[in-house]
């Protein structure tokens, strides 16, 4: 199983200090996990785009841009963009640019996103998301594939012979669907054998009932289930022990929620994170043995290939981020290659 780490860049009060970091610390920092990442034998590194006033990623390219500069072999990706919002000729000419700086090692993960504030900013709220996103990642897999490229669309201007310049260093620019678990988008990325990149924020056994319709979907329309893969993302917090990760992660777990959630604008309860992070629960905070268990449910019940964790939620302190990752890369990960080969 492939394994690495995924940012937002979340602004966040610190708990403790009652301050938070500058716009300038935070991407920086997400730079920083991705050089470690790649230095601790992880596979991938992803950036994910987000327009909320509380996150410093808009623009997730220029920071694998600068990753690029900085690494040698990991994979780098966007975790997601927003594909509804986005042109995907300009999206393409991006991941093309960031593919042949990198030697080839540049991925898309393209998602109709879950928050309005990219809707509103460019003008899309009053669209059907589902037709805009359909219409899009179609045209993005067509421009992967033909070169110049003819095409007619019903939400974009058509292309007509047209030449996309530059190329990928890649033969065929690895493209995923990230998806919560719509019927819609699984169906969409089956008929056009698309790999998934599904976000794990519900309990795993649920997610697991998603799974069956992709690969219906896919048999339907002709697709072999062999050349399908599914990818999961969770947030990720690994300590020396059980309880040290509770008791060290909780306070910058509950400003990041207080911050980004209208469900828990006053506060966010022990008891939701006890449940969220219980063996049932969704999220991989816990002692590397718990992180292991709850990525082997992935691999058993969702069938994946390759797990990225968003490892800075809630603006934690740089050092503590960087724990968190080398404790994965030593203890969760050596395990986890070895029962998934």
């Amino acid at each position: 199983m492939e394994l690495g780490i995924y940012a937002f860049g979340d602004l966040s009060v610190d708990p403790h200090t009652g301050k938070s970091q500058s716009i300038g610390e935070r991407l920086e920092g997400i730079i920083q996990l991705g050089i470690s990442a790649e230095k601790l034998g992880l596979d991938v590194v992803a950036v994910g785009e987000h327009h909320g006033r509380n996150f410093t990623v808009s623009a997730p390219e220029i920071i694998l841009g600068a990753l690029a500069r900085e690494t040698k072999t990991v994979r780098l990706t966007t975790a997601a963009t927003i594909l509804s919002t986005n042109d995907p000729v300009r999206v393409f000419q991006q991941m093309a640019t960031l593919d042949q700086i990198s030697q080839g090692r540049a991925e898309i993960v393209a998602g109709k996103g879950a928050s309005m504030e990219s809707f509103e900013i460019f003008g899309y709220e009053d669209e059907d998301h589902d037709e805009l996103f359909d219409e899009k990642f179609r045209l993005l897999l067509r421009l992967r594939e033909t070169n110049p490229v003819t095409w007619q669309g019903e939400m974009r201007a058509p292309l007509n012979d047209t030449f996309l310049t530059p190329c990928p260093k890649q033969n065929q620019l690895p493209i995923w669907l990230a998806t919560g678990g719509s019927e819609l988008s699984l169906k969409l990325a089956a008929q056009t054998a698309s790999p998934i990149f599904l976000s794990a924020f519900q309990a795993t056994k649920a997610l697991a009932s998603r799974i069956p319709i992709y690969y219906k979907a896919a048999a339907e329309a002709g697709v072999a289930a062999e050349s399908l893969s599914v990818a999961t993302g969770s947030h990720l917090y690994v300590g020396k022990t059980s309880q040290a990760a509770q008791d060290d992660f909780f306070p910058y777990y509950a400003s990041y929620w207080r911050n980004n959630s209208a469900r828990f604008t006053s506060a966010f309860p022990k008891e939701t994170f006890e449940e969220w992070t219980a063996p049932e629960g969704p999220m991989l905070i816990g002692s590397p043995q718990q992180v292991i268990d709850k990525l082997m449910a992935h691999h058993q019940l969702l069938g994946i290939s390759r797990f990225i964790g968003q490892i800075d939620v809630g603006s934690m302190p740089a050092g503590m981020a960087q724990d968190s990752l080398a404790l994965f890369a030593a203890e969760v990960a050596p395990v986890i290659r070895r029962e998934t080969t």
